[in-house]
C-alpha cells in the first residue's frame, strides 16, 4: 500500500513539474532585441536612449543627457554604453570583452 501510495505521489508531482514546464515554455519570452546603433544623427538638445538603442519598447524617450552642439561629435565607449545598459536595467551587453575608450577625445 506504501509502495503504490510513493508511485502516485511521484506521478503526480511529475505530472505538476510537466505541466509547469510546459505552460512557462509557452509564454512568450521578454524580446532581448534590443541593439546598438552604429551611429546617431541628434536634431534635439538632449541625448535620449532610442537615439542610442533601437528595439527599446517603451524607455525610448528616457533623456541621458545633453547632445553635442551642431556639427560636433560624440563618441560613447563600450563601458560607458554598458553602464547605461545596466543602469537601465536593457537586456545588452558589448559583444567583446575589450573596452576600447575614445583616444582623440578633448
Amino acid at each position: 500500500m506504501k509502495t503504490q501510495l510513493k508511485i502516485k505521489e511521484s506521478a503526480i508531482g511529475l505530472a505538476i513539474i510537466t505541466a509547469l514546464t510546459m505552460f512557462l515554455l509557452s509564454i512568450p519570452q521578454r524580446a532581448s532585441a534590443v541593439s546598438l546603433k552604429p551611429t546617431s544623427v541628434i536634431t534635439e538638445d538632449t541625448i535620449r536612449l532610442g537615439d542610442l538603442f533601437s528595439g527599446l519598447e517603451h524607455k525610448s524617450e528616457r533623456v541621458l543627457g545633453m547632445a553635442p552642439r551642431p556639427g560636433q561629435d560624440m563618441v560613447l565607449n563600450a563601458r560607458t554604453l554598458m553602464r547605461i545598459a545596466i543602469a537601465l536595467d536593457l537586456p545588452w551587453r558589448p559583444t567583446s570583452d575589450r573596452f576600447d575608450a575614445c583616444g582623440d577625445c578633448d
